[in-house]
């Protein structure tokens, strides 16, 4: 115990089948959806775990919410060299 142990997986994936617009209204406020949660702690973990890959698989068939999940992944730009959305 005390130790932080690494994991024997080189690669991390996270896919959303539904990921929808990237953001929501919540109480009148704009709020991250998954897709952006996602990728904002796929970020995080790529700088911690440089040694590790991940891939980011988002999924959405509504042309519409897709053009406003493409607006909201832009703000999240650069990513990690070591990630792929």
């Amino acid at each position: 115990m005390g130790e932080n142990p690494r994991s024997a997986f080189d690669k991390l994936y996270y896919v959303d089948c539904f990921a929808g617009p990237g953001h929501y209204e919540s109480e009148g406020k704009e709020v991250d959806g998954s897709p952006i949660i996602a990728v904002k702690a796929g970020k995080e973990f790529a700088e911690k775990n440089s040694d590790k890959k991940l891939g980011i698989i988002l999924v959405e068939d509504d042309a519409g919410q897709l053009g406003q999940l493409k607006g909201c992944l832009n703000a999240t730009l650069p990513y990690p060299q070591t990630s792929r959305l």
